[in-house]
């Protein structure tokens, strides 16, 4: 169980909180919530008592006032195929929710009790549970969560869809203000990895693993590794129904590979036309009737080859099922192994041979025995977890491959003039093993290589970092730094372009979450204290803090010395994170600011991309269009806590730009009246004369004029750091406008006058 239960109030301490319940057992518990059977004293009932993570509910400040709107949406869902909502609240800081008790179990109890699913009931179910959706979505919720144990069927197979409490409305974004993941990672749909809005369609995805799951008995990408299955849905075509269940139509696969395209726009458009389709592919197909005697004849016929197999082929050459857990290149040439193949704790042992080296197989029973085998030759290597690469060298350990989702572990050392490999396969459950004289070291590597289709650098995903960083002298990132990270899909090393940093190390992750997570480990690791290190003395160099870009969150940048300066930095709306080392702080500090990859033009693209809604609205373009072309520089929408700093209580249209040639950062807010926009700007206008750069102090409210009459107001002013700042007005086209972040008075004149507009 999670260890996050332990935020979690004590039975006894709910039922003070909520004293018109008594709590009879717990149901469940995850990191979001714990659920109970409880007795409603007031009818008195058994109802279902759901009580929210009050450590989530604290974190995200946003979160009480979500769960209570979208609880209330769900209430108002009077639908048969949704379980009842009787009341909700957030009483003495506790929030909760008291649904209906469904007499039965779960979509999950039912496929672990009874096996897969016949076709005829699955879209009896799934088609329950999309008319349950269908209606969710047709009031803009969307649900989220749709999982088997999320899915109630009473005793007469009538089916209740529940727990909306992590539901949100359309086109909200997948994440919490804390950038966590809510859901359930086997069925979520890729764009809940990412900071993307979601839709209707995110829920047809989940609905089509579920229906994978109905049919197979198996989730779609059963991985024991979390970052393994994101990839999968990220990554990996869905898989096909007839390969478990070839006694029905191959249509079914269709259906399902297009309710789980990796695309929104490629699935379904509704949770009711998936199950629809269903019903379509056709029938199970049962296998033809034979004559009866030509069935003994048959089956004599099959005995005989058995016997002439066991006499010809070595023993596994006839166990297909064991023949698969091994390496392709192999298969054809493995046979039992004695006891003393050295593989501790495994179920069988194989010894097969191919490209010269003899290799010894253990087959595991489960992933428990797999790990203590692993971590047992782990300790008699004498090798750490997570350095080198041995694809560089032996004495290393690491996951394999150094691109996209882990597959396993990989361990080289030598021992005694003779180098070994080591490696797991986790979705097979094997650990195999070959030696070869040290000085064989690399054909060794080689020959793994090729059994384990280690991609040739640079693959894609690398070369899309590459692209990104405007890199091309680069090379794959060592396979132990890896494991350092959560969610991680890859890792290049780049040369420096410019003086102050040496190498340069870019990951590309899978989430934010894991980006966040990874980042938040090494902060951990340091123990580096909240500062902007760009503002700090080199001679300390460590801290950690948010950077921005006129006013949109970017990432956190930490700075720390281990044998050398390191600055870490993330870059959130890429899902990036950069390394890089130098000698000398102070210039690896000014190449960050002047030099670091990608550009702030990339960043900014990726961000108004992000936005929702995406950026520039109609009314943002029109505002925009005002800007002259040379201070139109990557520009964005501004956050609601900068729009409130600087025009607090008004409703504006408003957009940022920069750096011009004059300001660091300029706002444009467009008022919807005139009166408003005066209000704001008087409310911060000194009193002084004109806006003077020799003056002593820059200090100063004047009107000025275009081409002769009255224009607008222009204010000036200094920050406590001493930096100089304009705000003016146009009256005609309702604007104001901020610009700051520059050194020189009269550069931010010069660019006022020429470029800062707004215009005609």
């Amino acid at each position: 169980m999670d260890s996050t239960v332990d935020w979690f109030s004590s039975p006894h301490e709910v039922m003070r909180q909520l004293p018109g319940y008594r709590i009879v057992r717990i149901i469940s518990q995850t990191a979001m919530s714990s659920v109970y059977l409880a007795e409603d004293l007031t009818l008195p009932r058994h109802v279902v008592l759901k009580v929210m993570n009050p450590h989530l509910a604290k974190k995200d400040p946003s979160f009480r006032l979500r769960f209570t709107r979208e609880v209330a949406t769900a209430a108002r869902l009077d639908h048969p195929h949704i379980v009842p909502v009787y009341a909700s609240g957030d009483l003495n800081g506790t929030v909760y929710v008291v649904l209906r008790h469904v007499n039965g179990g779960d979509l999950g109890e039912l496929i672990r009790t009874q096996g897969r699913l016949d076709l005829a009931r699955a879209a009896h179910i799934v088609g329950q549970v999309a008319s349950a959706l269908d209606a969710a979505h047709q009031v803009g919720l969307i649900h989220r969560d749709i999982k088997p144990g999320n899915i109630l069927i009473d005793t007469a197979d009538h089916v209740y869809l529940c727990d909306f409490g992590i539901a949100k409305m359309e086109s909200a974004t997948s994440l919490t203000t804390e950038g966590q993941f809510l859901g359930t990672m086997d069925y979520a749909a890729p764009e809940q990895f990412r900071s993307g809005p979601i839709d209707r369609r995110t829920d047809v995805y989940a609905l089509g693993a579920v229906l994978y799951q109905c049919l197979t008995g198996e989730k779609p990408f059963p991985n024991r590794d979390p970052s393994a299955v994101l990839w999968a849905h990220l990554h990996k075509t869905p898989p096909k129904v007839t390969d478990h269940r070839p006694d029905l139509d191959p249509g079914i696969d269709g259906v399902v590979q297009k309710a789980m395209a990796k695309e929104p726009r490629a699935r379904y458009d509704t949770c009711g036309a998936l199950a629809a389709a269903v019903t379509r592919p056709g029938t199970p197909r049962p296998a033809p009737a034979r004559p009866r005697r030509a069935v003994w004849v048959a089956l004599a016929a099959v005995v005989v080859l058995a016997i002439v197999i066991t006499l010809i082929v070595r023993p596994w050459s006839d166990d297909p099922a064991a023949l698969a857990r091994v390496p392709a290149a192999l298969r054809g040439t493995c046979e039992r192994a004695g006891d003393g193949a050295g593989l501790p704790l495994s179920a069988a042992s194989l010894s097969c041979r191919a490209s010269g080296q003899t290799v010894q197989i253990g087959l595991y029973a489960s992933d428990s025995a797999l790990g203590q085998a692993y971590d047992q030759t782990l300790r008699q290597a004498g090798v750490p977890r997570a350095q080198g690469d041995c694809s560089k060298a032996s004495g290393a350990e690491h996951r394999y491959p150094g691109i996209g989702a882990p597959q396993g572990r990989l361990l080289c050392f030598e021992r005694n003039a003779v180098t070994w490999l080591v490696w797991t396969d986790d979705k097979h459950r094997t650990m195999a093993k070959m030696e070869s004289r040290a000085a064989d070291e690399l054909k060794l590597q080689q020959t793994w290589s090729t059994w384990t289709k280690d991609p040739a650098f640079p693959a894609p995903p690398e070369k899309e970092v590459m692209d990104l960083i405007g890199q091309t002298d680069c090379r794959r990132a060592a396979a132990g730094t890896l494991d350092q990270f959560r969610d991680v899909v890859t890792g290049v090393v780049c040369s420096a372009d410019e003086k102050g940093a040496d190498d340069v190390s870019y990951y590309r992750f899978a989430s934010l979450d894991g980006l966040r997570r990874s980042h938040t480990g090494q902060v951990g690791r340091t123990k580096a204290p909240d500062a902007f290190c760009p503002d700090e003395k080199p001679a300390k160099f460590l801290s950690n803090s948010t950077y921005d870009n006129k006013s949109a969150h970017l990432g956190e940048i930490l700075c720390y010395k281990d044998e050398t300066p390191t600055v870490e930095w993330t870059v959130e709306p890429l899902l990036l994170m950069g390394r890089a080392t130098g000698k000398d702080a102070q210039a690896l500090i000014t190449w960050w600011e002047e030099s670091r990859a990608p550009t702030i033009d990339t960043v900014i693209a990726a961000v108004n991309a992000q936005a929702e809604p995406p950026f520039p609205t109609e009314r943002e373009k029109s505002v925009l269009d005002r800007v002259p072309a040379a201070s139109r520089v990557n520009c964005l929408r501004p956050t609601a806590e900068q729009i409130k700093s600087n025009v607090p209580g008004a409703q504006v249209t408003a957009v940022a730009c920069g750096p011009t040639s004059g300001a660091g950062v300029v706002f444009y807010y467009q008022f919807p009246d005139t009166a408003s926009m005066r209000r704001n700007y008087q409310a911060i206008a000194p009193d002084g004369g004109s806006c003077d750069a020799k003056s002593r102090t820059f200090i100063g409210e004047n009107a000025y004029s275009i081409d002769g009459k009255t224009a607008g107001r222009l204010l000036c002013g200094e920050s406590k750091a001493g930096r100089p700042y304009l705000s003016w007005t146009n009256e005609k086209l309702r604007i104001q406008g901020f610009a700051f972040n520059t050194l020189e008075r009269a550069v931010l004149l010069n660019w006022w006058k020429e470029d800062a507009g707004p215009i005609s």
